[in-house]
């Protein structure tokens, strides 16, 4: 869907963009890594 992406401003893929809860994040590019992956979105892994 090229117009929703254009809307949000994504210039890459994967793009993933968090709004909620505050701050907005986005995240760009490769998230195989889990513990990367949440940490950038905010977030501790389950075990942590």
């Amino acid at each position: 869907q090229p117009h929703m992406a254009k809307e949000a401003q994504i210039v890459a893929t994967p793009t993933l963009i968090k709004k909620q809860p505050l701050p907005v994040r986005r995240l760009i590019g490769d998230m195989s890594d889990t513990e990367r992956f949440l940490a950038g979105i905010g977030l501790k892994p389950r075990n942590s």
